[in-house]
């Protein structure tokens, strides 16, 4: 397994609807044989520039043919999800989301944002909710959904996004987490994958 990818794979349930597991898989031809699939992960990049330029972030669709498949690798797809830039819920002034001790997505929902639990550190990361949202870029946001292709950075913004607007306190700090969908037969509905955490100079 790739080392960077080792603390970043977390369980959500907010996004994914309580389907993304961690437990390898396989994937049967109809004579019990497992088969060679391509398996999709998307990876998040790091979070850019400052609050006075301005931050973006990237994320990069990667491909894998294992044979016997685990979202530590990537599962079965058909180059969909995307990426959004988060902060640590205390960076955002979100004082009851701060206060929680987490272990799921749903306790870090208390109306004053998105909410995302790093299970690692039991700790509330949020996005403040916007339509559209300039913090995120996935596949579902055109008509017909976007394919990323393999192996190229995108950017979520096409222009560095401006953080006056969210207060955001000193030093705060945001990370992208980027979400790879299953193609829609399979039992995962995707993956969530977090990234660095970076300062917000």
């Amino acid at each position: 397994m790739r080392q960077f990818l080792v603390p970043s794979l977390i369980l959500s349930s907010v996004l994914l609807g309580g389907f993304v597991t961690n437990a390898g898989f396989a994937i049967n031809a109809p004579g019990g044989e497992p088969q060679t699939l391509p398996h999709y992960l998307v990876v998040p990049g790091a979070v850019t520039g400052d609050r006075t330029t301005g931050i973006n972030g990237s994320f990069r669709l990667t491909q894998s043919s294992a044979p016997n498949g685990s979202p530590n690798y990537g599962i079965p797809g058909d180059q969909l999800g995307g990426a959004c830039i988060i902060f640590r819920a205390q960076d955002l002034r979100y004082t009851n989301m701060a206060q929680q001790v987490c272990s799921t997505d749903e306790q870090c929902q208390t109306g004053e944002g998105q909410g995302y639990c790093q299970t690692s550190t039991k700790t509330c990361w949020a996005r403040p909710i916007a339509d559209p949202d300039p913090l995120c870029k996935k596949s579902g946001d055109s008509n017909p959904p976007q394919q990323w292709p393999v192996g190229q950075d995108v950017n979520i913004s096409e222009n560095p996004i401006p953080v006056g607007p969210y207060s955001l306190q000193p030093n705060a700090q945001a990370v992208v987490v980027a979400l790879t969908r299953a193609k829609p037969s399979h039992k995962l509905k995707g993956v969530l994958t977090w990234g660095q955490p970076t300062t917000i100079p």
